[in-house]
């Protein structure tokens, strides 16, 4: 329980981050390209 907790942890602002990420990098790509 404890390990798979702590792994969790470790994991989530990974997945937080690359979510953000391709958030954050979509609109730049969108708005790029037109220009």
């Amino acid at each position: 329980m404890i390990v798979r907790f702590q792994s969790l942890l470790l994991l989530l602002p990974g997945l937080i981050g690359a979510i953000i990420f391709q958030e954050v990098a979509v609109p730049d790509d969108a708005l790029n390209e037109p220009l």
